[in-house]
């Protein structure tokens, strides 16, 4: 007689048809209650998830970019269609639309399937979904739009700069959706990764800044960064303000550069930045 870890959610692996479609179904339905907790339970406390281009692991990191999501995509309704399955995989095609606070409807379809990699307890340790094609594009579409080229295509960050006219790391700031470009920047950068008519007007949008999926980044090279200023971001501080006095470095009259340094015992990355002292006004 086997027995059934209570913490299991059936239907389980290996799928039949009746149960990888019902899977599908259930999953669905979590998702359409747009409940944060109930979807991240059905995933592995070690899920390692591709959302476009968000990559983040763990059931904790699940919740937080879920909330986020149905923070920003209103009245969201999803719809999923089985794909194929065999043994724990799943792979489905689905659907959704949403609204912004503004009211602007959203509709996105997925034609390639998502593969899914569901444990022995039934919830899933894997969540793949691939670039979504939108009816409706917008600056985060755009962003993926630039990075499946750039994969594709081979392009690197250095020769699209080169392109522009300006640094690599702004460049790639922009190109990531973080900067604004101009008209004649936004022009190059369409032809150069094969963009739609339409993403040279999103290019040129003032976007909203901030990347990272979480508020404590998990990807180990950007942790790193994290790491740097627990540790020594009191010492800037201090140094900073016994140098120029009270205010802040600014991050917006900045300039970065990043490059290899090589070194017998390995090479080192050096990262120069240079923003503009803006002291503490009274008033």
């Amino acid at each position: 007689m086997s027995i059934i870890d209570p913490a299991a959610r059936p239907p389980l692996p290996p799928f039949t048809l009746e149960t990888a479609t019902l899977k599908v179904q259930k999953a669905e339905d979590a998702w359409n209650s747009r409940d944060p907790d109930r979807c991240a339970a059905a995933y592995t406390e070690d899920s390692v998830w591709r959302n476009r281009s968000d990559f983040f692991s763990g059931r904790e990191a699940i919740r937080a970019f879920l909330q986020r999501k149905w923070e920003k995509e209103l009245d969201y309704r999803l719809r999923r269609e089985l794909w194929a399955f065999t043994g724990n995989r799943i792979s489905v095609r689905f659907e959704y639309e949403w609204h912004d606070a503004a009211g602007a409807r959203r509709a996105s379809t997925t034609w390639a399937s998502t593969r899914r990699i569901a444990s022995s307890a039934g919830r899933e340790a894997e969540f793949n979904q691939p670039t979504t094609r939108s009816n409706n594009v917008n600056r985060n579409d755009v962003t993926e739009m630039i990075i499946e080229a750039k994969v594709k295509k081979g392009i690197t960050w250095e020769s699209v700069a080169k392109k522009v006219g300006l640094s690599k790391e702004w460049v790639t700031a922009g190109c990531l959706g973080q900067m604004t470009f101009d008209a004649k920047q936004a022009k190059i950068i369409a032809k150069t990764f094969g963009l739609p008519p339409e993403a040279e007007k999103w290019l040129q949008e003032v976007p909203y800044k901030g990347s990272l999926p979480t508020a404590v980044p998990t990807d180990p090279l950007i942790y790193r960064f994290y790491e740097l200023i627990s540790v020594y971001g009191t010492t800037f501080k201090a140094l900073i303000h016994e140098e120029f006095g009270d205010g802040i470095m600014s991050a917006i009259d900045f300039k970065m550069d990043m490059k290899r340094e090589a070194n017998p015992n390995g090479d080192r990355v050096n990262i120069v930045m240079s923003g503009k002292f803006l002291p503490y006004k009274t008033y």
